[in-house]
Order: structure tokens, then C-alpha cells, then sequence
């Protein structure tokens, strides 16, 4: 053995110290200055090489450093010194784990094991010190083979020999590994104990880079605990350091679990920034296994947030790797992301596909967290099968193996699902078991995707309720949750869909029309969101709320052609929930177009009998009021008068279904509606205080539609007065805005030089704009700003409020046509048609156009007369 020299020694202990705090250009410098020494032994030499091929392997060079690895180890098997062969051989395994080469590692360990079973003459101390490296390193390449149980064997000899040893670095080491194998397993506690035992020592020896990649793994273990403040202080305080160390592999690491927890936290933009920071440097590592982990994380957060075909991309990319890498828990995870994505697209045989595939190899690997994350996925699918009873059965066990392992973030996610199919199923009692559960869970945890959980829980509670004060409040948390935008695309959907029914219930009771806006609004973003992620079921959802729309509005035509879409997507595609959900749909539809036509008939024979009696009434009074001399031309006469009598009665007639046609369109839902409530509780021999009110409301509601209804029909019918008045604008003005308009902080701004300025009209013109006025004031501290001014030789009056319900485009778009007696629209703007019907009597003409979030904007403009 060549003797080291002092000069050697202390450049080992620099190099040492250079490659343990990331000072790599110092310490290559240092060995690439000893290796060009032309007076050094060969074996030596061969000692600075092997440090070289450290500092590559930590910089990232992989394969540069297998390539010098493999020519030291034929020159180093002339030596004596065989334990500077060895040396060799563990950096090349240490290569062959970050090149994901386990197989060629674990083959290679049997030369190893040869070769220390034949040195002779050297210290049992150094050879059980390499013994105990040789035996971590193959419970690595074992782990990440995914043979966890063969890795633990291999930890524990080696932490056997290093205890018996007693060198902190070495004893650092193996508990760091054992807590890696623990992790793996999801036995958190016993993690963090060994996590904690390697970084007191770390601390003591002053390693950085050891240091680091106990805070890296310490983070990691708090995160699958649920514990995210602890989680994210651990993995920032590995980050720092190993941006100033210089080892890339590290780093990459470092970005990822950052990201990852972030993600859990709910803040995907911020998790998949970093993320693929580490992807950016992995792709230059030549690491299969930590690329697939970036691929992965990136599809699962992906998916997510509903981007499904770049989820289905990266989890693609990510098995690849992972089949050819051989990693069982690995791939079992790849496959439990396509089983993800696919439920989330609605391709439900595909999803049980791949979800049964993960579930298989889970139960192989033993690792609960990722049996529980099964049981999960595969409850899901049944719900969209419709298999509520297996659904449940599923998402306990679930449940129960996370509560084993004190997940409390994905405990979370289990109770909110068991809430929500409970609240399905009508089971109030168990869904407020679970819900104590996760107000418990919410309030010692203060993470924001427990807290939207929580809080979407509490609204489902309320709406189940069914009393108005809690259904109020279910809104209210619902529409509160979408202002804040969340980010987890579950809760999004289950949001939007909810506050839709929500919204549902309050037209039913209020018949406000902007309400049948508001759910138009959620049902395009649900859409769109399903659109975007090519969801058949979300899509499916969406139609089938657009169909309940249409049967509001009573447009049959578009409301089969939604309902016959959304079948035909459920059928194809399996989804058997929905397929049963609108089979039910579909009969309501029948029922309410036959009591339409029931109720539509009786009116119709009403109608004809008066129309019948009108007829005699009048040909007897007429016919009494004269007096016929019998003679030809008295005859000719009174044949003539019979006709033109039988005529008028036919216009007559005309005349009155053209109104009754008109009132049909108007006040034909709150009829039904009264009838119907009177039929049930007639039946039921009940009729409380609070369904009176109801109905008088909305016979209230009707009289006034048929009030606003006979006013249009007046003046449609009403021939043009040639001798119109001349009317100043602003003395309407002044005449028509009462105290109680004007407390609603009217500002009027007519341009000095139009002041003057007159337009012909009748006196509707003040009736016109008071119904305008008035229709605005409605809502609350509205501010109505009203401006006159002369565009295009027409006198234009532009007013304007800023808090009224927005205008839907269709209402405006038919105010803006030319009024007629089969112009219709939501009863709750029949003031609207009025105002408008007025208008174009007098010459004028308006437009309507909704501002971006609250108010509306009535431009009319009238011919100029000075």
C-alpha cells in the first residue's frame, strides 16, 4: 500500500470538505491539479479519480462518470489495495440509482460482496465500513425497484454494522434511510423519529448537504401528514440551501416537493411554477425516475384543476418511464392518475381499467396511503355508475386507512365525499356525523383546501335543510366560494352545480327573471369548463341544466332537443347516474306539456262560448233595432248586413284571441302554477296561511301582467294621432321623478345647448318614462344618471344606472324590434315591452345594452323639432 502523505491527507479532508458543502470548481480544481502531478502513485492517482467521479455524480454528469468509473475499475483490479476497488464500485452504484439502473446496481453488488469476502490482511473495521455502505446502497436500489421489504432487510444489517461503528456521518446516513423506507410505507411517525435522529447528527457534523436532505425529507413527511405549515418551513429551508450548493439532482428535488406542497395547499399556479423548475433541471440529468416523478406531479395537478388532455400527456410520459424503470409502486401511481383522468373525462370503463390495475399493485406494495387513494378513486366511479351502496362501502374503507396513518388532508377529501353521497341518499344523520368530523378537522387545521371542503359541506347541509333561511345561507356560502375562485376543480364543479339547483328554488319562489340569468351564467362556465377538459359527464351535467332552463322559459322545442343531446351522451358513454337522472327529466317534460294542453284547452273551449254568445247577443240586438219591409231589395239588403255582421264578429274574434294569446304567453305559468298548488292541497284537504299568501302573490303578479298586457294591446291597436303635442323632455322629467325615485341619488345631466329642444308625442310618453324610472329604482342605492344630446340629426336620451340586475341579451335584443302582438318575453319585463311599445308609438326608438357586471344602459332617441 502506497503511504499517504501529509500534502495528500490534508487536500482528502479539503476535497472532503469542498464536495459535503457544494464547493465543487474548488475542490475539481483541487483533484484535477493532484491528478496532473507527474510524481504521484498510481493509486493515488486512481483515489483522486474516484473523488472526481463523486463530484460528476453530484453535479449531474452521469454519464461521464460511469465512463471514467468503468476504466478505473480495470486498472484498479492490478492493485493491492483492494478496498480503493470497492470504493469505486459504490460511487458506480450510487450512478447506477440515479440512472435508474437497479438491476444492473443489484447485479453488480455480488462482485462487491466477492471481492470484500477475499481481502485478507486489512482492518475488519474498514472492510464492516464498507460492508455497511454496500448494504444501504442496495436497500436503495431495492426501494426504488420498489421491493420495499428486501430494502428494509438491507437497512437494517447496515444500521447494525454502523451502529456497532459508531461514526456519526455513516450512522446519519442509515437513519435517514430507514425514515426513507418508513415514508414510503406512510408509518409517518416512525419517519419523522429516524428523519429527526439523522439531522441531530447532521447538525453536529455540520454537512450541508446532509443537513438539507434531512430538512428535504422532514418536509416530505409532515406534508403526507397533513401538517403543511411544518411541511412548507422544512422544504423552503432545504431550498435554500441547496441553491448554493450547486448539486442539481438535489435541487430538483427540492423545487418538486415545494411544489407539491403548495399544491395540497391549494395554490396549483405557484405548486406547477416550481415543479417545473425541477423538471427543467431533471431533464438534463438523465434521472428516468425523478423525470417521471416531474411528469406525474404535473399531470395529477393538472388534472386537478381540469386540464385534462395535458394531464393525459404528462401521465403518459410518466408511465413510459416507470414501465421501463420496473418500479411497482411507481407505476401503480401512473396508473392511478389515468384512472383519474379518466373518470374526471367521463370514460368511466377506462377509469375502473386503470384504477383495478393500481389497486392491484398497491395491495402487492403494502403502502396504505396508496390503497386509501384506491379505494378512493375506484368509489368514485361508482358513483358516476350509480352504485351508491358500493360507493360508500368503498370511500369508508378509505377513510379508515387514512385515519390509521393520520392523513389529515386526504381525511379531508374522504369526508366531504361521504358527506355529499349521504346528502344524495337522504341520510341527514350520517352526513352530520361526518360533517362534526370535518368542522373538527378545519378548525385545527388551517389549510385553505380543508377549508373550501368545509365550507361546501356546510352549504350541502343547508340546502338539504329545506328551510328558506338555510338555503339563503347555502347561497350565499356558494356564491361567496366562486368570487374567491377555487382552484380544485371538484369542489369548483360540486359549487356551480349546487348553487344552479339553489338558484332553481329561488325562481320557483320569487319568479324574478335575472335569477334564470344567474343560472345561465353558471351553466355556460360549467360547460365551458367541461367543454375545455373533454368531461362527458361534466358536459352531460351542463345540458341537463340548460334543459331545466328551457322548460322554465317554455321553449319545448329547444328543451327536447337539450334533453335527446345529453341522453345520447349518457348512453354512449355509460353513465349510468345521469342516465336515470334524465329519465326522470324526460318524464316531467310529458307531465308539463300535458297540463299545458289540458289547461290550454279549457281556456280554449272558455273562449269559443263566450265568442258564441257574443254572436247571438249581438245579431238579436242589432237585428231588433231595425225594422225590415219584406221586399227584394230589403232582402238584399239585410243578406248583406248579415255578412257584414258575420265579418265583424269574425274579427272580432280575431281581436280576442290575439289577446288571449298574448295574456297566454305572460300569465300562463303563474295560472298553472296557481292550479296546480290548489289541486295538491285540495286533495290533501290543507291550505295553510303561507300557500294562500303564495297564491295571492301570484295572482297579484299576474293582474299586473294582464294590466301591462292590456295597455300594450291598447296601444298597439290605437290608431296614430296626427296631432300630437310637443312635449319638452326635461319638464317630463321634472314631472315624473317623485321623492321615492329620487332618493335613489338620481343625477340629471341635459347638455345646455338641447335643452330647448322638443319632441311630438301623447301623454304614454310620461307614463313611458316613469315605468322606466321606476324599474330602476328597484335596486337598492342605485345611482341613475340620465344625459340628453343631439347624434346623428335625432335627439338621443341615454339613461344610464349602476346597480340594477343585468338585462339579459335576448330581452334587449326583442325591445329593440319593432313591438307586436307576438312579441313575448319573461313576465317579469313586461314593463320593459311596455316602455317600449311607447316609445315606437311616439316615433322613437331604444336600445338596451348591459353593462359588464351590474346596471344597464336605455338609449332612446326621437326626431328633432325646435
Amino acid at each position: 500500500m502506497t503511504n499517504i502523505s501529509k500534502e495528500d491527507s490534508d487536500d482528502f479532508l479539503k476535497i472532503n470538505l469542498f464536495l459535503n458543502n457544494g464547493i465543487y470548481d474548488k475542490g475539481i480544481n483541487l483533484i484535477k491539479k493532484n491528478i496532473e502531478k507527474t510524481d504521484i502513485s498510481k493509486e493515488k492517482r486512481i483515489k483522486y479519480k474516484t473523488y472526481y467521479c463523486k463530484f460528476l455524480n453530484d453535479y449531474g454528469q452521469f454519464k461521464h462518470a460511469l465512463s471514467i468509473i468503468n476504466k478505473l475499475i480495470k486498472n484498479s483490479f492490478v492493485l493491492d489495495n483492494k478496498l480503493c476497488l470497492v470504493d469505486i464500485f459504490l460511487i458506480e452504484l450510487k450512478v447506477f440509482n440515479n440512472l435508474s439502473k437497479y438491476e444492473e446496481g443489484l447485479r453488480e453488488i455480488i462482485k462487491i460482496e466477492e471481492i470484500l469476502k477475499n481481502i485478507t490482511g486489512k482492518s475488519s473495521l474498514k472492510i464492516k465500513k464498507r460492508l455497511g455502505s454496500l448494504y444501504e446502497i442496495k436497500g436503495i436500489l431495492l426501494g426504488n425497484s420498489g421491493k420495499l421489504k428486501s430494502a428494509f432487510e438491507y437497512f437494517s444489517k447496515s444500521f447494525k454494522i454502523r451502529e456497532e461503528i459508531n461514526n456519526k456521518k455513516d450512522l446519519g446516513s442509515i437513519y435517514h434511510y430507514l425514515g426513507w423506507y418508513h415514508g414510503l410505507k406512510s408509518e409517518v411517525n416512525k419517519a419523522l423519529k429516524y428523519f429527526n435522529q439523522a439531522l441531530t447528527l447532521r447538525e453536529e457534523i455540520g454537512n450541508k448537504k446532509d443537513i438539507a436532505n434531512s430538512y428535504h425529507e422532514i418536509g416530505w413527511v409532515y406534508a403526507q401528514k397533513g401538517e403543511l405549515d411544518q411541511a412548507k418551513l422544512f422544504s423552503e429551508k432545504s431550498l435554500e440551501l441547496r441553491k448554493n450548493l450547486g448539486n442539481n439532482l438535489d435541487l430538483a428535488w427540492s423545487y418538486h416537493t415545494f411544489g407539491w406542497i403548495l399544491s395540497l395547499q391549494g395554490d396549483y399556479e405557484r405548486a406547477l411554477t416550481f415543479i417545473n423548475k425541477g423538471l427543467d433541471l431533471r431533464k438534463g440529468l438523465e434521472n428516468k425516475l425523478d423525470l417521471a416523478w416531474s411528469y406525474h406531479e404535473i399531470a395529477w395537478i393538472s388534472s386537478t384543476i381540469g386540464q385534462l388532455d395535458f394531464a393525459f400527456k404528462n401521465a403518459k410520459l410518466s408511465l413510459k418511464l416507470r414501465l421501463d424503470i420496473g418500479n411497482t409502486q411507481d407505476i401503480a401511481w401512473s396508473y392511478a392518475c389515468l384512472a383519474k383522468i379518466y373518470y374526471q373525462k367521463g370514460e368511466l370503463d377506462q377509469a375502473i381499467e386503470y384504477a383495478n390495475k393500481s389497486h392491484k399493485l398497491f395491495i402487492e406494495v403494502g403502502n396504505k396511503a396508496d390503497i386509501a387513494y384506491s379505494y378512493q378513486i375506484i368509489a368514485q366511479i361508482h358513483y358516476q355508475n350509480g352504485n351508491i351502496e358500493s360507493t360508500l362501502n368503498y370511500l369508508e374503507q378509505s377513510l379508515a386507512l387514512r385515519k390509521e396513518i393520520y392523513s389529515t388532508l386526504h381525511i379531508s377529501h374522504n369526508l366531504f365525499l361521504l358527506i355529499y353521497i349521504s346528502l344524495e341518499i337522504n341520510d341527514m344523520q350520517r352526513a352530520k356525523q361526518y360533517f362534526n368530523d370535518l368542522e373538527e378537522l378545519n378548525i385545527n387545521q388551517h389549510n385553505k383546501l380543508v377549508n373550501h371542503r368545509y365550507r361546501v359541506s356546510k352549504a350541502l347541509i343547508f340546502k338539504n335543510e329545506n328551510r328558506r333561511k338555510l338555503l339563503t345561507k347555502a347561497e350565499e356560502i356558494l356564491e361567496e366560494l366562486i368570487e374567491e375562485s377555487i382552484l380544485n376543480n371538484e369542489l369548483k364543479i360540486i359549487a356551480i352545480i349546487n348553487l344552479s339547483e339553489l338558484k332553481f328554488e329561488e325562481f320557483d319562489l320569487y319568479k324574478e327573471p335575472q335569477i334564470l340569468n344567474e343560472i345561465n351564467i353558471l351553466v355556460d362556465e360549467l360547460l365551458e369548463i367541461g367543454e375545455k377538459q373533454g368531461s362527458y359527464w361534466l358536459v352531460t351535467e351542463g345540458l341537463q341544466l340548460k334543459f331545466r332552463l328551457s322548460v322554465l322559459t317554455h321553449d319545448y322545442s329547444k328543451a327536447r332537443k337539450l334533453l335527446s343531446q345529453a341522453q345520447s351522451t349518457a348512453n354512449n358513454k355509460k353513465l349510468k347516474r345521469l342516465k336515470i337522472s334524465l329519465l326522470k327529466e324526460k318524464d316531467r317534460l310529458k307531465e308539463n306539456i300535458d297540463k299545458k294542453n289540458q289547461l290550454m284547452n279549457k281556456y280554449r273551449i272558455a273562449i269559443d262560448e263566450i265568442f258564441k254568445r257574443v254572436k247571438s247577443k249581438t245579431q238579436i240586438t242589432q237585428l231588433s233595432s231595425e225594422k225590415y219591409e219584406i221586399g227584394q231589395d230589403n232582402i238584399s239588403k239585410y243578406i248583406r248586413y248579415v255578412k257584414d255582421l258575420e265579418n265583424s264578429l269574425y274579427n272580432l274574434k280575431m281581436f280576442g284571441e290575439q289577446y288571449y294569446s298574448m295574456l297566454r304567453n305572460y300569465i300562463g305559468n303563474d295560472l298553472q302554477k296557481i292550479v296546480n298548488e290548489l289541486e295538491s292541497h285540495i286533495m290533501n284537504k290543507s291550505l295553510n296561511r303561507n300557500l294562500v299568501q303564495g297564491i295571492i302573490n301570484t295572482a297579484l303578479k299576474s293582474a299586473q301582467s294582464i294590466d301591462s298586457i292590456s295597455k300594450i294591446f291598447e296601444i298597439l291597436h290605437k290608431p296614430k294621432d296626427k296631432k300630437f303635442s310637443l312635449f319638452n323632455l326635461s319638464k317630463i322629467l321634472e314631472e315624473i321623478i317623485t321623492p321615492s325615485i329620487s332618493d335613489k341619488f338620481i343625477d340629471i345631466i341635459i347638455k345646455q345647448e338641447t335643452i330647448n329642444f322638443k319632441i311630438y308625442g301623447d301623454e304614454s310618453l310620461k307614463e313611458g318614462f316613469s315605468e322606466l324610472l321606476l324599474y330602476m329604482s328597484k335596486s337598492k342605492n342605485n345611482y341613475i344618471k340620465i344625459t340628453g344630446s343631439i347624434i346623428n340629426n335625432r335627439y338621443n336620451i341615454a339613461i344610464n344606472d349602476f346597480n340594477s340586475p343585468l338585462i339579459p341579451r335576448n330581452v334587449c335584443d326583442i325591445v329593440k324590434e319593432e313591438v307586436s302582438i307576438n312579441s313575448a318575453l319573461p313576465s317579469q319585463f313586461i314593463d320593459l315591452l311596455l316602455l317600449a311599445t311607447i316609445i315606437q308609438y311616439n316615433n322613437g326608438s331604444i336600445t338596451i345594452i348591459p353593462n359588464d357586471q351590474k346596471g344597464n344602459s336605455f338609449n332612446i332617441t326621437f326626431p328633432i323639432l325646435e
